[in-house]
């Protein structure tokens, strides 16, 4: 029989039917039983806060201020009518659990923050909050030290001084119809897809898009290259089962008259200023390409986080039409959407089960990224990214948990490791910077890995920072110690002094990179289709990392040489941005100091003279030893020099 303590959380996993038994009076969360049944649990050791509410009430010196409906902990939306001589107002918020924080924040007719956050002790009043004539949302943020938040919003309404009733009348009837084009696809106003389009369709939260009206416009501010732009996105935001969702639109005739303006590399930021749940950014393939030409990229920023993306990985040509398509695929059909959003409590649960199984341990919220794109309602296919993604996210003030890495949570409930930066922000707060190839689902962990074999050895703290981000395995008793699968490897040792097989050497290359196999199998001969390292080849090949030996063989197994290894990673800094090319005058110079530079292959010395000249490569007592077999422990030191000089993960 198991016994469980009052107040802590458990995770049950029920067989059907496992339940049996009579009522005996009792009735626990809807099922009714007698005091004792059989089934397993197991206890998340992962903590699970409780961020509803008890009580929550509007107050004012002047009236009464009742909720409609009454208050109820899991209701989000809520309603309040004041007179016009009630100007401020404050809340009580009783919580459940007392490590949670509340936030009071204030938003006008436009959307734009008025005031707040404003910080909310339990039980008691908060100060003053502002309150202008005619229409205001309070939104209450109830968040958990672990980030898990609730959201809980009330919109007033206060009189005109005409006191003619309580709600200011609109102009003609209440709301201005969606202008022409701002139909759009998920998350999107209108829900169409073609331009003018102003049908009723619903968001991707299946909440229906209300009309717009003065107080459901987005405040956005938009630039280039610093210069404020004037309606070149425009966007609505309403409220769905207690989250905000903003859908937002960027004008292609407006974006291609500024870009006749401006030189090479223009940088559109989009700064959301209200927070959000879920953002969702709708581009005409015709604007990407105007960006494309000329190198631009787009930056969002929101409460979520800032999402930076090159032109280039959204163009017209990255995109492939279905079977079914039966007309060419022209730029101007294209519509790309770009979505950020809060993960739902449904994957947050998934993630921290995850976690558990690795582990590890999940610190703060993950956060989806996604893209997807139609042609005339037919959905689209992206090729896969050339370069990175930037992501940037911010952490809340004073955060206890210390962050290894971010991850990529893949459907199967794997995580794959991103190349990870943590940068501390002027207030103090950190701020994780992700460079990605893909899109998905993000999560970060705290993964400490101290392997005894390199405690004293010179590679030691290489091997543990990248062992910690999960891109070295161990090598544990009977395990695949090479497996991509985190969750396979028993962590004993590392064996800093054994050598590295070329197979293992990609994995590693690959892993460091944050790079996801797919279904694709190597092409090489002496490759069999279920090897574990099978898809990692792949992977590798076709982002040009390495190459197999002429008679089509890669020879997985044989140990990899130091030059080949540079050869290798010189590609690794070509893909990461870091600058590689060395002429041949400037490559004899970087090599001469080196006793043993002749014994390196002619095709080989401009990657070394590279690798040299980023300090990625430092040979010993003078010597590069290029025809040495490359051990484990020099691996994880080269690896993690290359990662830091191309600013992937901490300096």
């Amino acid at each position: 029989m198991t016994e469980f303590d009052y107040g802590r959380s458990y995770y049950v996993e029920i067989e059907p039917g496992a339940f049996t038994g009579s009522h005996s009076g009792r009735s626990y969360g809807g099922i009714q039983g007698e005091d004792t049944w059989s089934f397993t649990a197991k206890e998340l050791t992962t903590p699970v806060y409780d961020t509803t509410l008890q009580e929550l009430t509007l107050n004012s010196s002047v009236e009464a201020v009742n909720l409609s409906p009454a208050f109820s902990r899991f209701h989000n939306d809520y309603t309040a009518q004041v007179g016009n001589k009630t100007d401020r107002l404050t809340v009580t918020a009783l919580v459940y659990d007392a490590s949670v924080m509340v936030t009071a924040s204030v938003y006008g007719e436009t959307g734009g923050l008025e005031a707040g956050p404003i910080d909310i002790i339990s039980g008691q009043e908060s100060p003053d909050i502002p309150l202008a004539v005619g229409n205001s949302r309070i939104e209450l943020a109830v968040t958990a030290p672990s980030g898990q938040h609730h959201k809980y919003v009330i919109h007033v309404t206060r009189a005109p001084s005409s006191g003619g009733g309580t709600t200011p009348e609109e102009p003609g009837g209440g709301g201005t119809p969606i202008e022409p084009g701002e139909g759009g696809g998920p998350g999107t106003p209108g829900g169409g897809s073609s331009p003018g389009s102003t049908g009723s369709g619903a968001d991707s939260t299946g909440s229906s898009v209300p009309v717009e009206s003065p107080g459901n416009r987005v405040n956005v501010r938009v630039t280039l290259n610093n210069k404020i732009q004037e309606g070149m996105v425009t966007g609505l935001f309403h409220e769905a089962e207690g989250h905000t969702v903003v859908s937002m639109k960027l004008d292609t005739a407006k974006l291609e008259a500024r870009l006749k303006t401006v030189e090479y590399n223009p940088v559109i930021i989009i700064a959301l200023a209200q927070p959000a749940d879920h953002i969702s950014l709708e581009l005409s393939g015709t604007a990407m390409d105007q960006l494309k030409a000329k190198q631009g990229a787009i930056e969002i920023r929101s409460s979520l986080g800032t999402f930076h993306l090159p032109a280039e990985e959204v163009s017209s040509t990255r995109w492939r039409a279905p079977r079914g398509f039966d007309r060419t695929l022209a730029a101007d059909q294209i519509l790309v959407y770009v979505t950020i959003a809060a993960s739902d409590a449904a994957k947050l649960r998934f993630i921290q089960q995850t976690a558990e199984q690795a582990g590890t341990r999940l610190v703060g919220s993950p956060v989806d990224f996604d893209i997807t794109a139609t042609a005339n309602d037919f959905p689209l296919r992206l090729e896969q990214h050339k370069q990175y993604m930037e992501h940037r996210i911010s952490l809340p003030l004073g955060m206890q948990n210390p962050i290894t890495t971010a991850v990529r949570v893949s459907e199967r409930g794997e995580f794959i490791p991103i190349p990870t930066r943590l940068e501390m922000k002027k207030d103090g707060s950190l701020e994780v910077v992700l460079h990605s190839f893909v899109t998905g689902t993000f999560a970060f962990i705290f993964n400490e890995i101290r392997f005894a074999d390199v405690q004293h050895h010179w590679s030691g703290d290489a091997v543990n920072d990248l062992a910690s981000r999960m891109i070295l395995n161990g090598r544990g008793s009977g395990k695949d110690t090479t497996s991509m699968d985190q969750t396979e490897v028993v962590v004993q040792s590392f064996a800093p002094n054994a050598q590295v097989s070329r197979a293992e050497f990609a994995a590693m290359m690959v892993r460091a990179l944050g790079l996801q196999e797919g279904q694709e199998l190597s092409a090489f001969k002496d490759v069999s289709s279920d090897a574990w390292y099978s898809g990692v080849l792949a992977l590798a090949s076709r982002y040009d990392l390495l190459q197999g030996y002429e008679d089509g063989s890669f020879r997985p197994d044989q140990a990899i040489t130091r030059q080949e290894a540079m050869v290798v990673m010189a590609r690794v800094m070509e893909l990461t941005g870091l600058n590689r090319v060395v002429d041949e005058n400037e490559a004899v110079f970087v090599l001469s100091s080196y006793q043993d530079h002749d014994e390196l292959s002619a095709r080989v010395k401009p990657a070394a003279a590279a690798l040299v000249k980023q300090g990625i490569v430092q040979g010993d007592a003078a010597r590069l030893m290029p025809l040495q077999k490359l051990s484990r422990g020099e691996a994880a030191v080269m690896l993690q020099r290359l990662l830091k000089a191309a600013g992937l993960i901490d300096g």
